[in-house]
């Protein structure tokens, strides 16, 4: 197998694991990939362009590659490499890190004996992140007087979102001056809903903070949103 060269500079694993789709959103081949790591072994989900919905083609063991046979493949690599049979032929995926994209080199082979010539296509792929919930309300440094505390956080839908996570802090409840955060390292409150809101009770006459993220049907997390504080005076 020839692998067209390109400039490639080494990258670590983290920069390739993730959801990347295609950049051509027209395109007949390979649509979406899905690069994670489980149990110190990475994996391959690909889907290919199928009518009415995409094809999963089903995920395959990653073989990294460095630059000499000393490389670190965690912090240190060039490519990777998975295969896939799709039951007339085998596919060969060589992924290369260009910049914040990926660039996927296929080779197939044809196994039907259908005689079609062995191809090699080249696509380009970016990342497809979920976005980060818009919170709604309350609004940032809201102040409350009412008891009791009873408050509900609303957000925006998020597109491919299966689910939504929520972490509400407290200021003194686990320390005096202190967040719980920064004192037991995690917050007051974490709860994971399907909906775009949630109600809580809150604890007391003092400050709190809450944010939240979207979650896809894989578990792949989106980046959180920032803190939006408030207060209870009574």
């Amino acid at each position: 197998m020839i692998v067209f060269a390109m400039s490639l500079s080494a990258t670590t694993l983290s920069q390739f694991t993730g959801n990347w789709k295609n950049t051509n959103s027209k395109s007949r081949g390979i649509t979406k990939v899905k690069i994670s790591k489980s149990n110190q072994q990475l994996k391959m989900q690909v889907f290919g362009s199928c009518s009415p919905r995409d094809c999963d083609w089903g995920s395959q063991k990653v073989y990294p590659y460095g630059r000499s046979t000393s490389s670190n493949l965690q912090r240190n690599i060039l490519a990777l490499s998975a295969t896939f049979n799709t039951g007339f032929s085998k596919k060969i995926l060589v992924v290369k890190r260009k910049g914040n994209k990926l660039v996927v080199q296929s080779f197939t082979r044809f196994t039907d004996k259908s005689r079609r010539s062995n191809y090699m296509t080249t696509e380009t792929f970016i990342e497809d992140k979920l976005a980060t919930p818009k919170q709604i309300t309350p609004q940032n440094n809201a102040i409350f007087d009412h008891f009791p505390r009873k408050t509900v956080l609303k957000w925006s839908k998020v597109i491919g979102a299966k689910s939504y996570g929520v972490e509400i802090d407290c200021l003194h409840c686990c320390k005096s001056g202190k967040w719980c955060l920064d004192v037991k390292g995690k917050a007051w409150k974490t709860a994971k809903v399907n909906t775009e809101k949630y109600s809580f009770t809150y604890v007391g006459a003092q400050s709190g903070k809450w944010r939240v993220w979207a979650i896809d049907k894989n578990g792949n997390r989106s980046p959180k949103s920032k803190w939006r504080t408030f207060k209870y005076t009574k």
